[in-house]
């Protein structure tokens, strides 16, 4: 198979034509909605509330009958009975009459505001007050589908369901909802040399931290995977890769992408009929990345070193699996960041850099990790600052622009 290196802006148009399976959907109950990709717009079935009801515990009252009401020139009024939340009033009012009255309780028949219960006084006599403030009509008084009116529409297909979304669901009585089915991810080391967790490794053994970096994030998002462990001999390879293809809906590699004796994924995978979109991106750390597809299944092959494995992940498979999810913008997120010190790029590809980052008079600026460990950089980035591709040197106190990878700093 002929190189196939593109731009890295060509590469992220390939993961933004990705799209979820629309056949693929399924009901969730409102409680494991959060973080889910809505499949269905939702219109509200309810009226909430349900009925025109009180905003406040005090008293339901005729608007009218408190002009002019002060503590001065206070207005006695009987209390002829008691509204609760839940419940419709057994009776109504007439001038000079009022109604105990709960927060959300209906609002009874004849009256049209509701007087707080700071502004009552006991007169002492059983069944009156002195109402010392006016009411204006519908003072407290909350109508019906003011929060939540039936036929309103409440959420569009596509959308991501957030805590907040989740209270006006809730406020709708939504049940659930259907949303797209998350894809099914296996992630493959390939290697004799890599051993698992709880292994003592030997003589150039090492762990497969590759594979527990992406299932972080994977996990992160909400997205489930399993991590597997195949030494890269031919048979053996394409044994697993082809059983791998059948049970999931993404398969991630790591390793043996580029052009050692041992280098053999690719050549697996073209033996067994992937079709690729490209097997190479002009971008350092992580140029030898590779998407493709076989049958059904998206393929993403990561190189093997840990920076390379890290930036192609987050940067094109990450938002590729969650495209298939649903997620309409599933890069991480730009921001304009200030360089504390300059940084060097290359004219033949686009160079990402690992930095943290700190606020200073409103500014975000960032400083180049480099810490000689490549597990340490990554640990410790706040970001990745882009240099395009072509420009071969950012000079201190530039304005340049950054992939997050953790929130802001308060």
């Amino acid at each position: 198979m002929d190189d196939y290196q593109i731009p890295f802006q060509q590469a992220l148009a390939h993961i933004e034509s990705l799209g979820p399976d629309k056949t693929k959907t399924v009901w969730v109950p409102l409680d494991r909605l959060v973080g889910r990709i809505l499949a269905e717009d939702i219109v509200s079935r309810h009226n909430s509330p349900s009925v025109r009801s009180s905003l406040k515990d005090g008293f339901a009252v005729i608007s009218s009958d408190l002009r002019g009401a002060s503590p001065a020139t206070p207005v006695k009024l009987n209390v002829v009975g008691t509204a609760l939340a839940g419940e419709s009033p057994s009776v109504g009012i007439g001038a000079g009459q009022a109604i105990r009255i709960m927060t959300g309780a209906m609002i009874p028949k004849g009256a049209d505001a509701v007087l707080a219960s700071e502004f009552t006084v006991q007169t002492g006599t059983r069944g009156q007050i002195l109402a010392i403030a006016t009411a204006p009509e519908d003072k407290n008084i909350l109508d019906t589908g003011t929060d939540v009116h039936e036929g309103q529409p409440l959420a569009k297909r596509g959308e991501t369901v957030g805590p907040s979304l989740i209270a006006l669901l809730a406020g709708a009585g939504v049940e659930g909802a259907r949303v797209y089915e998350l894809p099914r991810v296996a992630l493959l080391a390939t290697g004799s040399e890599i051993v698992d967790l709880g292994t003592c490794p030997g003589p150039g053994e090492i762990f497969p931290s590759n594979q527990y970096t992406v299932l972080a994030w994977l996990k992160r998002c909400g997205i489930e995977a399993r991590i597997f462990i195949t030494d890269d001999e031919g048979k053996g390879l394409e044994s697993s890769i082809s059983g791998l293809l059948k049970e999931f809906d993404v398969l991630i590699t790591s390793g043996g992408l580029l052009d050692g004796d041992k280098d053999l994924v690719l050549k697996a995978m073209e033996r067994i009929g992937t079709r690729y979109f490209f097997n190479r991106v002009r971008m350092g750390p992580g140029k030898g990345v590779c998407m493709g597809r076989h049958g059904d299944t998206i393929v993403f092959n990561l190189p093997g070193g840990p920076p390379s494995n890290y930036l192609s992940f987050l940067l094109l498979a990450l938002p590729g699996i969650l495209r298939l999810a649903g997620r309409s913008n599933p890069f991480l997120p730009l921001v304009k960041v200030w360089l504390a010190k300059g940084i060097q790029g290359r004219r033949e590809w686009t160079q990402f850099v690992f930095a943290t980052i700190h606020v200073s008079n409103g500014r975000i600026v960032a400083t180049e990790c480099k810490i000689r460990s490549r597990l340490a950089r990554i640990a410790l980035a706040d970001c990745v600052i882009d240099i395009p591709e072509g420009v071969e040197r950012l000079e201190e106190g530039t304005l340049a622009e950054a992939y997050l990878i953790r929130p802001l700093p308060v």
